[in-house]
């Protein structure tokens, strides 16, 4: 065998076509890796749709909590305003008679006018001791 003869024009092309199989083969493995970041992008952005929603629904529970806590809180000042109330009004007094005629027997509307309870707190009264008197 003789010494391989080189032509230019061979070797030229020669180097031509491993340049394009190399960029082939990187333009391969650049669409692969492609592919793989739009599979990371896409579970990325599921997560985040999912973790919106659930942000949602925690941002509407704290709201109706919020709102709760606004009720029970304005419930709170007008307990604290009643007591302050019967307090001036000599309540612990009056709410020991309003027993003691509860017990007698006495009815929920009567015992209203006569110690100066609300309905609502004559008819506890009135049920709760007419109760223990049973």
């Amino acid at each position: 065998m003789g010494p391989l003869n080189w032509d230019p024009e061979y070797a030229g092309a020669l180097v031509a076509l491993g340049t394009v199989g190399l960029a082939a083969l990187s333009a391969a493995y650049a669409i692969a890796a492609a592919r793989r970041l739009r599979r990371r992008l896409d579970t990325a952005e599921s997560a985040l749709a999912a973790m919106r929603r659930e942000l949602e629904f925690t941002a509407g529970v704290c709201h109706r909590y919020g709102q709760r806590l606004n009720t029970l809180e304005s419930n709170v000042e007008s307990f604290g305003d009643r007591v302050r109330l019967v307090e001036l009004r000599g309540g612990s007094r009056a709410l020991d008679e309003a027993i003691d005629y509860a017990r007698r027997g006495g009815d929920a509307v009567r015992q209203a006018e006569k110690f100066g309870l609300c309905g609502a707190e004559a008819e506890l009264v009135t049920r709760l001791h007419r109760q223990a008197r049973k």
